[in-house]
C-alpha cells in the first residue's frame, strides 16, 4: 500500500525502512506519554521528522477527535494514535474514530489490539505497529498482519516484559519477517546505531526533555 504522505527522498544509513513506511526523516518513534502526550508535542515531533503519537488512554472520545483535528492544525506531516490495551470495546471505539478521522498509523501496547480490530484497521488502510515483549508475541502479531513490531525490552515505559532490549531485539529479528523497531533503555545516538546493528530499523523513545519543552510549559 502506498503511503499517503508525499515521498520522502532522503537516503542515508539512518533513512530505514521504517522512515520509508511512514514517510518520515528520522526512525524515531515518539513514546505515546498516555496523560501528557498533548498535540504540541506530537506535531513538535512530527515536524522534526519522527513520527509523533497522540495517546488515547484517559481521553475521551470526542477530546481524542479534537486532539486529532489540532495535531493536523499544527503539522502537515504525519502522526499515528496509540490504542493502549484496556479491552476490546476501548480499542473498537478508538479504531473507529481513527478510521473516520483518517489517521495513517496506529500504534499498540501488550500485543493487543488482537483480531479483528487489526484487519480492520488495515482494511482501511491504517498501518499497524504492535508492541511485543516477547518472541512468542512477535510471531503472532505479524501473523494477524501488523505491519511493524516494536521489541519492547524491560527497560521500556509500560513495562510489558521481562527480557532487556539489547537481547530482545536480535530475537525477534530472527523470528519474523516485518520490520522491528526497539524500544528501552535507548538515551542518546549511541543507542540507536546499537539496536540498528541488532537489525532493528528504528527506536521507539520517549525522553524526558521532550515533556519539558513541548508539554509543560516553562515557569517563566
Amino acid at each position: 500500500m502506498s503511503s499517503p504522505y508525499p515521498a520522502n527522498r532522503d537516503t542515508g544509513p539512518f533513512h530505514t525502512e521504517l522512515c520509508r513506511m511512514a514517510s518520515i526523516r528520522h526512525p524515531i518513534i515518539q513514546g505515546a506519554l498516555g496523560g501528557v502526550g498533548s498535540p504540541a508535542l506530537v506535531a513538535a515531533v512530527s515536524n522534526s521528522g519522527g513520527l509523533g503519537v497522540l495517546p488515547t488512554w484517559g481521553v475521551p472520545l470526542e477530546q481524542l477527535r479534537i486532539n486529532i483535528r489540532r495535531t493536523r492544525e499544527l503539522t502537515p506531516r504525519p502522526f499515528g494514535i496509540n490504542i493502549t490495551p484496556i479491552g476490546p470495546s476501548f480499542a473498537r471505539t478508538r479504531a473507529d474514530v481513527i478510521v473516520e478521522e483518517g489517521v495513517g498509523v496506529v500504534t499498540t501496547g501488550r500485543a493487543d489490539p488482537r483480531q479483528p480490530i487489526v484487519s480492520f484497521l488495515k482494511q482501511h488502510g491504517v498501518r499497524v505497529i504492535a508492541v511485543v515483549p516477547t518472541v512468542r508475541h512477535a510471531r503472532r502479531m505479524e501473523t494477524e498482519g501488523v505491519d511493524v513490531v516494536v521489541a519492547s525490552g524491560s527497560e521500556a515505559g509500560g513495562h510489558v516484559g521481562r527480557v532487556a532490549t539489547l537481547p530482545l531485539v536480535p530475537q525477534v529479528v530472527d523470528v519474523v519477517k516485518i520490520p522491528v523497531v526497539a524500544a528501552g533503555g535507548i538515551a542518546d545516538g549511541r543507542g540507536l546505531v546499537a539496536v540498528l546493528f541488532l537489525g532493528a530499523c528504528g527506536i521507539r523513545w520517549a525522553p524526558a526533555s521532550w515533556l519539558r519543552w513541548s508539554v509543560i510549559p516553562h515557569r517563566r
